[in-house]
């Protein structure tokens, strides 16, 4: 096992540009910090590039199926340079991007578009996560962000989550006659209409502005989650976790 303690290491630089999205896509990396986060990624057999390690998880890091000559020992200084937290937890990880995949649709599908929101792309994630449903990033924050993994606590592990184009996702939606479906603040029909067994993408819009007319017009039905305490809206992965929950609770 390697220890490197000078934050001018090469290997440190190159994880350190991972904290943003033009270094991500020019190393094709990715980041992930913290054991609970880092284990899915090892268990769905991601292809490691280095694991840095503080001491005091050194034989936790020597216990896993991993190459050992990809461990790296670190100090806390180094560890601080590299972590885009402000405490950093001891463990970082960094792998490579998996090839894209092509997109596959499920009986029930979740399309994020132009969600800007970390925190709230990496919750859809998790949430899609338990209930086997993929997701479809379209547009808005890189899905390979340090807060979208933190958020998605490991879930983007999971292999059902792809990005794509609003209009190769309507293109293939059709082909394959699934109906698609917008959650919109009021307006739509109640979850409760759409409980059955057809087959149906669910559209989650961005924060700020939900989805344009230009995306509605290409939706078949519009779907509002009924809020008698009188809110004017949900947050965008709330909002997306009960339509997920309703949708999947009577299979």
């Amino acid at each position: 096992m390697k220890t490197i303690t000078s934050p001018h290491n090469e290997q440190v630089k190159r994880t350190v540009s991972l904290h943003t999205s033009r270094g991500r896509r020019q190393a094709g990396a990715f980041l992930v910090e913290g054991i609970r986060a880092c284990e899915p990624f090892f268990s769905h057999q991601f292809d490691l590039e280095v694991l840095w390690v503080a001491e005091k998880y050194v034989v936790w890091a020597t216990s896993l199926p991993i190459d050992q000559t990809r461990i790296r020992l670190t100090d806390e200084m180094v560890m601080r340079k590299m972590s885009t937290v402000t405490t950093p937890s001891g463990v970082i990880a960094v792998f490579k991007q998996p090839t894209e995949r092509s997109l596959t649709l499920g009986p029930l599908t979740l399309a994020a578009v132009d969600l800007q929101d970390p925190g709230n792309m990496g919750t859809i994630i998790r949430t899609a996560a338990a209930f086997e449903v993929p997701v479809v990033a379209i547009g808005g924050v890189d899905i390979w962000s340090p807060k979208v993994v933190q958020a998605s606590a490991g879930a983007l592990a999971f292999k059902g989550v792809v990005r794509s184009s609003w209009g190769d996702l309507v293109s293939q939606a059709r082909n394959e006659k699934i109906e698609i479906s917008a959650l919109v603040a009021s307006g739509g029909l109640p979850l409760s209409r759409f409980i059955c067994g057809v087959r149906r993408v669910v559209v989650v819009g961005g924060e700020a502005h939900g989805l344009s007319d230009t995306y509605l017009a290409d939706c078949q039905g519009r779907i509002s989650i009924s809020m008698p305490g009188g809110t004017e809206s949900l947050n965008a992965a709330v909002a997306g976790s009960i339509a997920l929950y309703a949708l999947t609770s009577e299979k």
